[in-house]
């Protein structure tokens, strides 16, 4: 929770204001930021899913099919 928490300030507070603002250049962001969005994105699916799971978690749970899940995306 923390990290996806982390991941999105990073984007909120840093990265969008930087390329509204026109701060950096496209290749400078990229280098600083990388592919930050993305893997927030993954991150926030990936934690409302896990999230999803442990509240209905019985003894024949698993978790693996959301990680396959994501991955076929």
């Amino acid at each position: 929770m923390t990290y996806v928490r982390i991941l999105d300030y990073m984007v909120n507070l840093f990265l969008r204001p930087i390329r509204e603002n026109e701060l950096m250049t496209e290749m400078e962001i990229r280098a600083v930021f990388s592919n930050v969005e993305s893997i927030l994105m993954l991150n926030t699916t990936l934690l409302g899913d896990t999230k999803q799971r442990m509240e209905n978690w019985d003894m024949e749970q698993c978790i693996g099919d959301i990680f396959l899940q994501i991955v076929c995306l």
